[in-house]
């Protein structure tokens, strides 16, 4: 069932991932990935919520690949730092995580 959502999903919602496939409606699945990591505690002082949106490429997912977008990005360098599930990389200061395989 479809959620009507009053505010933007998204602060930066990508277009495209890094393998250039166009993302939309029925191409991406999104999942949300608590969390307790520097930009997740930021986000959530401005009633984001403690974790990470999580983004999937669908059409990398066919093909044997991996694209995930984390929205806010994910900080993996801090010790405190976890995502649950911890199943997505991330490069510290980047919004895109791309497992390129």
């Amino acid at each position: 069932m479809p959620w009507n959502v009053p505010v933007p999903l998204f602060e930066h919602e990508p277009e495209r991932c890094p393998r250039g496939h166009e993302l939309g409606p029925g191409r991406v699945h999104i999942s949300w990935s608590p969390c307790v990591c520097q930009p997740a505690r930021e986000a959530a002082e401005r009633g984001r919520g403690l974790g990470h949106l999580r983004l999937e490429c669908l059409t990398c997912d066919d093909e044997g690949h991996r694209s995930v977008y984390f929205e806010p990005p994910h900080d993996p360098a801090q010790p405190q730092a976890r995502l649950v599930p911890a199943d997505g990389p991330s490069a510290p200061g980047s919004p895109l995580a791309a497992g390129i395989t």
